[in-house]
Parts: structure tokens; sequence; C-alpha cells
């Protein structure tokens, strides 16, 4: 969190908190996840929003797997 300002987790929610660096105004989390696996990543950012860190889950209606629509939604 000294280095990037986002975060982005493609494929399954991160182990976190408590396991991460405190949060900080200037780093955001960003979530972008299929209908199978956001059940986790919805409580893995309402946890890490509880606690203060900027958290933005971008829920998609798909299956999980490697496309360039996916690549290019994390660019936008």
């Amino acid at each position: 969190m000294d280095v990037f300002s986002r975060i982005i987790s493609l494929s399954g929610p991160p182990d976190m908190p408590p396991y991460a660096d405190p949060p900080r105004s200037n780093v955001e989390f960003f979530f972008d996840a299929g209908t199978d696996e956001s059940v986790n990543y919805f409580r893995v950012a309402r946890e890490m929003r509880r606690r203060g860190y900027r958290v933005t889950h971008a829920f998609g209606f798909r299956n999980h797997g490697h496309t360039l629509e996916s690549y290019d939604h994390v660019g936008q």
C-alpha cells in the first residue's frame, strides 16, 4: 500500500482483513467478480468498509473466466 493507489482483485476475494496494512485515504481496493465468487466478495467488502478501507465491488452477471471483456472492464 506504500506503492499503489488501487489494488485490484479479480479471482477470489483476498484473505483480509485483518491481514492488510491499516486503511489509507489514498488507497482503494477494487473487486471485480462474477456470480460464482461474489458471495465472498460481498462479505469481505462489507468488513473492509467497516474497518475504514475504501472498497469498490463491481458485480458482473457473468461466470468466472478469463475474457477480453473482463480485462477491458478492469482497465476502465
